[in-house]
Parts: structure tokens; sequence; C-alpha cells
């Protein structure tokens, strides 16, 4: 296969999945449309790799996989966070096949390999459609011209005679109406068609034109500029044992001295700042990367930047615990919601990563971190769908309720979508009674009789929460209708309307 050949065949397959997509991914919510098109664009590059290969390059299958495996996965839970997260983890799966060795490469092969996706996705289609137009004649090209301006040319007196005409005839304005109906309808099917076909193009062209080693490394610094950086790495270690100092003398002073101190009680002490900690731990791992890269093997000056980087690793796992610390106790005053559960999910693969930079370190093998990395968020993704967060958050309130009825969010827990249906349904009969009919309200309205009009958009999650809720309905429609309790929502209060009781 020659390389028009073969460009001509990545315009024709990116063309096919534009219009694949259009089909797919136009009605909402997402669902198995979106699934398909993520897991069939990364099967069919696996597909393509021994056509690809005559091309001169080759790449590995395996990150394509985990991209197939986590685009199938947005059809299984309908939380629009988890949809996003393996949506997202599918594409940084796509990056990662711009590598000859994945698992051997490191940091800064990893970031071309990102930089080159991203490019070959928006640049790379022009290339490709002019490789495949080489040696084609030029009368198509000219005849296409002549007819874009005759159209051009036309179009402000087509506007004019139209509009004259539909203000003279009500059934030429009816049909005109229509026509323009039907022509926005399909400018929006062409534009979603050559906005896809483009990005598939593009991924596809970067996988056959692109491909880095493993052992990129950018350029050594100056020795001068590696000791400056020294310096400040160790100044960084010593603020954050400064810091930790300052939590260990509060946890040893006891409340009154925090409290004189501070000017807060010690539990608004130990709930503040899990956020901020948070933050400077995914600074912080940027910077030990830095540190490590700056100094080549064999300098005699590396032991001492290791050292200061285990340092700052350390202190960074005890600030680490820190922040969990907080969070536990800000989740036991406040209940858990999805920005508290991700980002202590978060905290974990930080601290997973900074595990891994230390085996890498000692080991001298710190080409292997960014795999190990990689590897390990992958492993969390799926871990999230296994463990199911809206779900893990609603029984987690639920338990809280059972001390302080009066903190349950009922239609927080409701907002957390089909996810948490199963979970709510079991602890109805635990909720404090104007929960109970709050949710009980809420949830028959989610009820899609039917169980959904396009096979595109299904979802596991919504479809099990649909089926539990037509099993429900009768139990549901009594408590909602038995129920006539003043509800506090958002500040003001109002009451569940009366529901006529079910047919069934």
């Amino acid at each position: 296969m020659s390389t028009k050949d073969g460009a001509r065949g990545v315009v024709w397959a990116a063309l096919g999945f534009g219009m694949l997509g259009d089909l797919l991914l136009r009605p909402a919510p997402a669902g198995l449309g979106l699934a398909l098109w993520i897991s069939a664009l990364a099967i069919a590059a696996i597909a393509a790799r021994p056509r690809l290969a005559s091309l001169g390059t080759s790449y590995s299958v395996a990150p394509l996989a985990v991209a197939a495996a986590l685009g199938f996965l947005v059809a299984w839970r309908n939380s629009a966070i988890m949809q996003g997260l393996f949506a997202a983890g599918a594409l940084l799966a796509w990056t990662v096949a711009f590598l000859d060795r994945p698992a051997r490469a490191g940091v800064t092969a990893h970031a071309a390999a990102a930089a080159t996706a991203i490019a070959s996705a928006v640049l790379a289609p022009p290339l490709v459609l002019a490789r495949a137009r080489s040696g084609a004649p030029a009368t198509a090209p000219r005849r296409l011209k002549v007819a874009v301006g005759g159209a051009f040319l036309a179009a402000p007196l087509l506007l004019v005679f139209g509009s004259l005409f539909a203000a003279a005839d009500p059934l030429f304005e009816r049909y005109a109406n229509d026509l323009a109906r039907s022509l926005d309808e399909a400018l929006g099917h062409i534009g979603t068609s050559v906005l896809l076909a483009w990005l598939a193009g593009g991924l596809a062209a970067g996988l056959a034109l692109a491909r880095w080693p493993s052992d990129l490394e950018l350029g050594r610094l100056r020795p001068e500029v590696g000791n400056v950086l020294g310096v400040a790495l160790a100044l960084v270690v010593a603020l954050f044992f400064s810091f930790l100092a300052v939590q260990a003398g509060a946890i040893l002073a006891g409340s009154a001295w925090i409290e004189a101190r501070a000017g807060v009680s010690y539990a608004e002490y130990a709930r503040h700042g899990f956020f901020q900690l948070l933050a400077c731990a995914g600074i912080a791992l940027p910077l030990v990367l830095l540190a490590d890269w700056a100094i080549p093997p064999g300098d005699r000056r590396r032991r001492r930047m290791t050292a200061l980087s285990l340092a700052l690793v350390l202190a960074v796992l005890l600030v680490l615990a820190a922040a969990a610390r907080r969070m536990a106790l800000y989740v036991g005053a406040y209940g858990l919601t999805e920005l508290r559960y991700y980002a202590s999910a978060t905290m974990v693969w930080l601290g997973v990563a900074f595990a891994a930079f230390v085996v890498a370190s000692v080991r001298g093998r710190r080409d292997r971190f960014a795999f190990h990395a990689l590897t390990a968020a992958a492993i969390a993704l799926l871990g999230l769908g296994i463990l199911n967060p809206p779900a893990r958050i609603v029984a987690f309130n639920v338990g809280r309720s059972a001390e302080s009825p009066a903190e349950f969010d009922a239609v927080y827990a409701v907002s957390l979508g089909a996810d948490a249906v199963p979970v709510l349904l079991d602890a109805l009969p635990s909720l404090p009674p104007g929960s109970r009919c709050e949710v009980a309200h809420d949830l028959l309205a989610r009820r899609e009789p039917g169980g959904g009009t396009d096979w595109r958009t299904f979802n596991f999650a919504r479809a099990r929460a649909q089926t539990l809720l037509a099993a429900a309905e009768s139990e549901l429609q009594a408590l909602a209708f038995a129920c006539d309790l003043p509800i506090s929502r958002s500040g003001a209060t109002r009451r569940v309307p009366r529901l006529p009781p079910s047919r069934g």
C-alpha cells in the first residue's frame, strides 16, 4: 500500500467515523452511542495496525485496548463526572500509543506523545487531505470552484426573491420554511460529521506518521542552574517540615492552645484546609520530577539532590496524611459530596504516584515512573467505576442521618442520578419522614415510562434504576401521596404535592 493510498484510506475511514459519530452521539444523554463510538475508533486503529505498518511505522495496541475498554465504561455508570473521567482516560490512553515502548518511556516522552496526539488531532487532517489529493486531476477542483462561486453570487439574490415570494404566497412561505428547517438540520448533521471526522482522521494520521522513542529526554541544565534548583528545593523542604512541625505542635498542645492562637475552635481548625494541602501535594509532584531530571546520572551532586527529593516526598506523604485526617473530620461534620469523594480519590492516587517515584528513584529506573503512575490512574478509574461514588455518598449520608436527621439533604441525594437510585430505594424506610417524602416524590419525577426512547442513550445504571423504580412505583406513590409535611429546600419552605394513587 503506497503512502498516497494510505492517506486516502485514512480519509475514507475518518469520513465513515464522522458519519457514524453523528448517528450515535446526537441523542442525549450520553450512553451506549458514545461508548460505541469511542471504543470503535480504538478497535479500528488496532485492526488497521498491519496495514499502517506498511507505511513504515508501528504502534502498541495495548494502550488502544485500554482506550476501547474505558470507552465501553461510559455506558456503565450514569454519573456525568464518571463518564467524563472514562472518556478522558480513553483519550489519555490514545496518547500513550504514540510511544514505541510505553512501559519504558519517561515523563518527557509521555509529554511529547500527548502534545503530538493533540497537535495531530488539530493539524494533521489538512496534511492527509493534501497527500490523498496528490496526483488527482485538476478538473474537479476547478469545477468545484465554479460551483462554489456561482452559489456564493446567487445567495443574496435567492434570499431577496425568496423573501418576496414567501410574502406573496402563504403556501410558498410554508414550503420555504420547511426547506429552511431541513437545511438547518442538514447543516447540523454535516457540521457534527465533519468535526468528528476531523478528530478521528487526525488521531489516525498521527499514529501513522508520528512515533516517539521511549528514551527521549530534554537537554540537561547547566551546572549552576542545577545548583540553584537544589537550593530552591532545600528551601521548599524546609517550608514543608515547618508546616508539619506546626501541625504536630497543635496536636500536642490541645484545643485550648489552638483556640487562643488561631481564634477558631479545634473542630474548625482541623476541618479547614484540605483542598489547599491537596494542591500543595499536586504542585510538589512535578517539582521532584524536575529535580530528578536536572542532575544527570553519575554527577556528584545527584546524591544530594536525590536526598532532598526523598525528603520532600516524605514531607508530602505526611501532608497527605494530615489532609486525609482533615477530610475525615470535614466529612464527619458536613457529610460526603462528589467533590470531597473525588478529591479524596485524587489524594490516594497522589500518594501512589509519590510511592512509585520513590521506588523508581531508589532502583535507578526513573524511566518507569510515568508508566506506573498512568497504570495507577487507569486502575483508579476502574476502581471508581466499581465502587460507584454516588451510591457510596448516599449510603454514607444516610448513615449520618440516623444521628442527625435534619442534616440529610434529600434533594442532593436524588440529584446524584441513576447510580444512587438502588441505595436510595433501600434506604427509604430508614430516612426521616420529611426526607422520605421528598425522596419518593423526586424519584417518581425521574421515572421514565416505557424504559427510554432511544437505544443510543442506553446506560446500564439508568436501565437498572428504571427497572427498580417501576417495581417500587406503587410504594413511592403511597409515600408521596400520604405525606404533606413542610420541607425545607434551599432555605425556603415548600410542601410536597399530593400525587394521585397509582392506577396499577
